[in-house]
């Protein structure tokens, strides 16, 4: 026999069981005798259940439907704290399950806490708040032609000094290569370097015209719609050929070339000849696509690079 445990007045399945007393013993049809409890549902219900039930989470409410059994907090903001995703959840010495989230704080720190914590508003932030800090800013030098942004861990990018005003109170990071903040906190999508100094909307898109995507000045960045963005762009990882648009076609052993306009794929012939394959997509490209091709984008590019 284990030893007894009073679980009167506890809470379980993350605040929506709260044990009200223990109810007269169940006798199992072989003769056991089990420990059951009465207990209180979020919804107002009260039911019975064993200890084994609620204290493992195998029992999360009364099985009514409206019950919140289980609150994804996943995007909600509490205070200071902005909760990323569920963690592995915390078993207490009394076999309680706590749900944990991973949090975002507004100074830019990650912290863990359990989700009554957050709904309670017992944790408000990852404790910056109480120690008087600040969240945390990006270091920069604008002593040039244009300003130089350093990430925590010192990644550089790339902005015209005259956006500085618009973007000195975030807190930078690369996100897949783009220049990205997670902070002001709210339920919008995280904020894009690129997007705010365009003033970008969502309907359209803004090109990295030179493929840098830690370079924000407005001379490498252009608004586009999507299928003009989609004509800027370089050789995918798969390819083998070495151009876009340019395969090997084994059956025929010859080279494709094709190229795809408004979701519309133009074959553009075999060729015996990789190179006569690769210049029949280089005019189409420069006959479909013009200034917003990857040859063209990176002509301006280098043209800027001789004024600067």
């Amino acid at each position: 026999m284990g030893k007894f445990i009073d679980l009167t007045g506890q809470e379980f399945a993350d605040g929506n069981i709260k044990v009200i007393k223990r109810a007269p013993d169940h006798i199992t049809p072989s003769g056991y005798k089990r420990i059951v409890w009465e207990c209180k549902c979020s919804c107002g219900n009260t039911f019975i259940s064993n200890s084994h039930s609620i204290t493992h989470g195998v029992v999360k409410s009364c099985g009514c439907k409206s019950a919140t059994a289980f609150i994804d907090l996943t995007g909600m903001i509490f205070d200071r704290l902005k909760v990323i995703k569920r963690v592995e959840d915390y078993i207490q010495p009394n076999g309680r399950t706590v749900a944990r989230w991973l949090c975002l704080c507004e100074c830019g720190n990650e912290i863990t806490v359990n989700g009554k914590n957050l709904r309670d508003k017992r944790t408000k932030s990852c404790g910056c708040s109480r120690k008087g800090i600040n969240k945390k800013y990006n270091k920069y030098d604008l002593t040039g032609e244009y300003g130089v942004g350093y990430t925590s861990k010192g990644e550089e990018f790339l902005f015209d000094i005259e956006d500085y005003d618009k973007i000195k109170d975030y807190c930078w990071h690369l996100s897949h290569g783009y220049v990205a903040s997670y902070i002001p906190l709210s339920n919008h999508k995280n904020v894009l370097f690129h997007k705010l100094v365009m003033n970008g909307s969502d309907e359209m898109d803004i090109d990295h015209i030179n493929h840098k995507k830690h370079d924000n000045r407005k001379k490498n960045l252009r608004i586009v719609t999507r299928t003009q963005n989609n004509m800027n762009k370089n050789t995918y990882r798969r390819n083998t050929s070495g151009h876009i648009g340019v395969s090997y076609y084994k059956r025929l052993k010859k080279w494709q070339s094709r190229i795809t306009i408004n979701k519309q794929h133009i074959h553009l012939g075999y060729f015996e000849d990789k190179e006569d394959a690769i210049k029949a997509r280089k005019e189409a490209e420069e006959k479909y696509f013009g200034e917003y091709s990857y040859d063209n984008s990176m002509k301006g590019d280098e043209n800027h690079e001789q004024e600067s």
